[in-house]
């Protein structure tokens, strides 16, 4: 009996042994996953901050972040989901040095475009030399797109937009800064006239120069001077005694254009007429800004070095889209002439005509078979415009 119980003691000793063995194992492993998990986290929390800080230099989202309730930039948000600069020059902080020279930020457009307008003139030109105001071939148009944006330096030309103006025009002007940005954003324009151009360098809209002005501001454009906010006391577009251009064409007839009158109100006249010429231009969305704070005395300052986003606005994270990759292969009958060599990236569905780029001239049709695979890619956003009101970007 003593024996048994003896041999009952030790299996219960050796049981309990592997038990503590097992629970010290399982400790073990625990501690490791928990070490792991724990490096894991951290891993991607740094990788999370990482990306968001990445985009903390761009100069769309220096501006955009600070677009809050109370700013003290003179920012705000406009019917159309754009942020613009508003109020007198001592009112906003929208200074840039650009192409060695002292530029201003009108605003922030189509989800990431940052819009400069020279802070002088260069000059009093007609709109067009021959009187038509079709944006399209006029002299200015031209001259601001050859001979003024050909002496820009290197480092400026390489971060402004080729971009896509629109040319709707107006009738008169007694209309708010609204319904102008509703004319010139349309298809409104004289018969003949484009709808919009792709341009290096343009002009402030009519539009501009109304959202320029000081929120007290109530008034259609045509009653500007005098009026609480509207010009010398609210409007940083607003240039004493000076006659200046707007890019805004008449719709109604295909001699006028409208420009800033010299007591600070919206106006239109003969585009064979002589003005001054503020130049505008569009910054590519992946423009960085190196530092500044905004004022006149400190100037935001701009890096000639792009960041690391593709300028494509389809693919850029301050225009979030979703792309797709569509690749595959193909076989199909038909009687190719040339070199037969090539590559193709099929759309669609999988049945159609195949077109390989390199140097191929297939005859006949060639109807690809084979799957084709689709990569969906979403990117995020910085900042985004809708017409709801946008304050702060987004991730």
């Amino acid at each position: 009996m003593r024996l048994r119980r003896f041999r009952k003691l030790r299996r219960n000793r050796n049981y309990a042994t592997m038990v503590l063995v097992a629970f010290v194992g399982i400790l073990s492993v625990m501690g490791i996953g928990y070490s792991y998990l724990q490096q894991r986290l951290s891993m991607d929390i740094s990788l999370s901050k990482k990306q968001d800080d990445s985009f903390r230099e761009y100069f769309a989202y220096v501006i955009a972040s600070k677009n809050i309730s109370g700013n003290a930039e003179g920012l705000f948000t406009d019917d159309f989901g754009n942020i613009r600069y508003r109020g007198a020059n001592d009112e906003v902080k929208n200074y840039v040095e650009f192409n060695d020279e002292l530029w201003r930020v009108v605003g922030i457009f189509e989800g990431g475009y940052v819009k400069l307008v020279n802070d002088s003139t260069i000059g009093e030109m007609a709109w067009d030399s021959g009187g038509d105001n079709d944006w399209s071939t006029a002299s200015l148009q031209n001259y601001l797109n050859t001979t003024y944006y050909n002496a820009f330096t290197e480092d400026s030309k390489s971060v402004v937009s080729l971009h896509t103006y629109r040319l709707g025009g107006i009738t008169d002007n007694m209309i708010f800064p609204d319904e102008a940005y509703e004319f010139e954003q349309g298809s409104d324009v004289f018969p003949g006239n484009p709808t919009s151009i792709k341009q290096r360098v343009g002009l402030l809209y009519a539009s501009d120069f109304g959202y320029a002005a000081s929120e007290r501001c109530n008034s259609d454009m045509s009653l500007y001077p005098g009026r609480d906010g509207c010009d010398t006391s609210g409007n940083w577009l607003y240039m004493e005694m000076q006659n200046y251009w707007f890019q805004t064409a008449a719709s109604d007839n295909s001699t006028e254009a409208s420009l800033h009158w010299r007591p600070g109100y919206l106006s239109v006249s003969s585009v064979n007429n002589q003005y001054l010429v503020r130049p505008v231009v569009y910054l590519q969305m992946n423009v960085v800004c190196n530092g500044g704070t905004g004022t006149s005395t400190d100037p935001y300052t701009l890096s000639s070095t792009l960041g690391p986003l593709t300028t494509d606005p389809i693919n850029n994270p301050m225009n979030p889209q979703t792309t797709a990759t569509t690749t595959g292969t193909g076989t199909g009958t038909g009687t190719p002439t040339g070199t037969t060599t090539g590559t193709g990236t099929p759309t669609g569905t999988t049945t159609g005509t195949w077109t390989p780029t390199g140097t191929t001239t297939p005859t006949g049709t060639w109807t690809p078979t084979g799957t084709t695979t689709s990569t969906p890619t979403t990117t995020t956003p910085i900042m985004t415009t809708s017409n709801s009101p946008v304050t702060t970007p987004n991730y």
